[in-house]
């Protein structure tokens, strides 16, 4: 009996198979001249050692590598929490101290997961920015095993996709290479097709994740879910697994896209003309100095007996008379050769934004200030990278990671003040930092301004709300609330300032009280009489 559900799978995967195709041809030439150690797109193998038979330059490859470090350095890092918690529309300082500490706490908790051995956050990062670098678009598949995240990127190669109305990604297609007792131990159970293999042979499976149609909210059943998951035998025509997803599990970054395309554009896309271009000049220049070290020979014809023995100590045999053996002049002008190469090589780490990243070393002395506004200078610039990332990379992965947390009681509850309410993600990378901090050096630039005027005009500092202004410049700054104390507590503690204040001052007058006092004492014994 045919499997309708495995057919009606593998002929979507025609259809998007079909879809890729204008791509394929320019993933595969990227993957050659720019990410070789990626998985083929249009033969599906890979030859060891013949990945980089193209590259003449590495200047290509380089330069992913650098953008890559550069967005999980200033993006996702992985020694420092990139991120917090707030509520949509509502300033942090407008918010009470008990809902600060608990959105600290939980996004403490997600960080402490994505921190864990095992989870696989970090490399799995890395190369979705390699891919995003490289080929514009990547994947990243979350999801959580008992307790703890996990994650895992897939060569691209490997992925098809495709968007709904609004272009956002709604069916995803992964296909697998797996054995029967890979098979066996993903889903316990081989089918009477799949038992017939040898331990050895490999089939072809397709994940495929959609919405569903029969989804039904509120209904908890596995095939009335709002996602749906299925493993299919594209060899065999047989549905593996069938299950119900409340969220998608993969997500599928884009670099740039163009109105009507689903795939992305990445730098490396962009400088292909220029990493051809590099590649023949330094192939052609690798000729040229092997003319010029190890020129060709000119011989005599029918003078000498071959082979022409041009090794050290080598005896070559000619008849009586014949011209010696001369080099062939060549007039190759390499440093020529050098100049054009080197201007291929900046606009490559230009457009792959490594001369942001990757700053050059300056002569003169900088302060830290200095180097700090070139910084954010640069990231200030990435913006509309940024901003890509952050809503289709990091922010929905954040929200995957909450959920999954949440769902398995490793969240602590929130305060009855937010219970039901929605959160929002705040970045606090260095990158996003950069986007923001116009606002908290504008308040540090009118407070130094008006510490010049207050000699002459005192009053100006009354109209400064100092605890409005500290908890302002705290969420600019992304204090931890954890060193920070609550409203009752600061002013528990300005009450006690001020008792231990009045008593230091009572004490400081009680001996020239008690001076006046013997003073007094001593005029009445002397006859002497004060008029009052």
């Amino acid at each position: 009996m045919e499997d309708a559900n495995a057919k009606r799978v593998m002929q979507t995967h025609q259809r998007l198979n079909r879809d890729r195709g204008n791509f394929d041809p320019v993933f595969q030439e990227l993957r050659e001249l720019c990410r070789p150690d990626t998985s083929e797109f249009t033969t599906g193998t890979s030859v060891p050692g013949e990945q980089r038979r193209r590259i003449y330059d590495g200047t290509a490859p380089w330069c992913a590598d650098m953008l890559a470090s550069g967005l999980h350095s200033y993006l996702s890092n992985p020694v420092d929490r990139w991120f917090s918690l707030g509520v949509p529309g509502v300033p942090l300082h407008e918010l009470g101290h008990e809902e600060k500490m608990w959105m600290e706490n939980a996004a403490d908790t997600i960080y402490a997961h994505y921190s864990a051995p095992g989870s696989g956050l970090n490399p799995s990062l890395h190369e979705v920015y390699m891919d995003l670098a490289t080929f514009g678009t990547s994947a990243l598949y979350h999801w959580m095993e008992g307790n703890q995240l996990k994650f895992r990127s897939y060569p691209l190669s490997t992925i098809w996709i495709d968007e709904d109305a609004k272009g956002d990604v709604n069916l995803i297609h992964r296909t697998i290479k797996w054995t029967a007792v890979q098979i066996n131990e993903e889903f316990g159970f081989l089918t009477e097709k799949l038992s017939k293999l040898k331990e050895t042979d490999q089939v072809t499976v397709i994940h495929e994740v959609s919405l569903n149609p029969d989804f039904e909210p509120g209904n908890r059943g596995m095939k009335r879910r709002r996602w749906k998951s299925c493993y299919v035998c594209k060899d065999t025509g047989e549905t593996l697994e069938e299950t119900g997803l409340d969220w998608m599990p993969y997500l599928v970054p884009r670099w740039s896209k163009l109105c009507g395309e689903k795939y992305g554009r990445g730098p490396a896309m962009s400088a292909l003309p220029e990493i051809r271009m590099v590649n023949a000049m330094s192939k052609t220049m690798i000729i040229a100095a092997q003319k010029m070290i190890d020129p060709p020979l000119m011989v005599e014809d029918d003078g000498y007996m071959l082979p022409i023995r041009s090794n050290p100590g080598g005896i070559n045999m000619r008849r009586p008379g014949a011209a010696p053996i001369e080099a062939l002049p060549t007039a190759s002008r390499i440093d020529v050769g050098v100049d054009m190469i080197e201007q291929r090589r900046e606009m490559i780490r230009r457009t792959f934004y490594v001369d942001w990243i990757v700053r050059g070393q300056k002569k003169e002395r900088q302060t830290a200030y200095e180097v700090s506004d070139e910084r954010n200078q640069m990231l200030s610039l990435m913006a509309p990278i940024v901003g890509r990332l952050q809503e289709e990379l990091l922010g929905r992965m954040l929200t995957l990671s909450y959920n999954y947390l949440q769902r398995a009681g490793l969240v602590p509850d929130a305060p009855e003040q937010l219970v039901g309410i929605p959160l929002e993600v705040i970045y606090v990378s260095p990158a996003a930092r950069a986007q923001s901090t116009a606002r908290g050096q504008g308040m540090i630039a009118y407070v130094q301004q008006l510490a010049q005027l207050l000699p002459v005009m005192p009053g100006l500092i009354d109209s400064i709300d100092e605890d409005g202004f500290n908890s302002e410049l705290q969420d600019q700054l992304d204090v931890p609330r954890r060193v920070l104390l609550s409203p009752q507590a600061i002013e528990e503690k300005r009450n006690s300032r001020q008792q231990q204040e009045q008593m230091a001052a009572s004490a400081q007058l009680g001996p020239a009280m008690a001076k006046s006092a013997k003073d007094l004492a001593q005029a009445k014994q002397a006859g002497l009489t004060l008029n009052v």
